[in-house]
């Protein structure tokens, strides 16, 4: 990312607008680029920086979490799998075993 936006970076010193330049870039999803043209028309990129970086690290840190959720409840699901095949084995060889005595 930072390496397609220093490329474009360029654009700016040949009059192109940040938010041109970052667009160019294809680096930025939509929703922050939208972001960012409002904040140009009312000239207030800091503020709007600041919030589009909080959205996303929130989004991440939110992503963070439910993956180890679900990297937990697979991990879980594995173990009970394998417990129960080894239970069912253990009475299949022990009723297995029962029928033999039986005939």
């Amino acid at each position: 990312m930072q390496g397609a936006l220093v490329r474009e970076a360029a654009g700016v010193l040949h009059g192109k607008t940040l938010v041109e330049v970052v667009e160019a870039s294809g680096q930025i999803p939509a929703m922050a680029l939208d972001m960012l043209w409002s904040a140009q028309r009312a000239g207030s990129f800091e503020g709007t920086l600041d919030k589009v970086a909080e959205y996303y690290e929130s989004e991440t840190d939110i992503g963070g979490k439910q993956t180890a959720v679900a990297v937990g409840i697979i991990f879980y699901l594995i173990v009970a799998i394998l417990i129960a095949v080894i239970v069912i084995q253990f009475w299949s060889g022990y009723f297995g075993g029962y029928s033999e005595l039986l005939e």
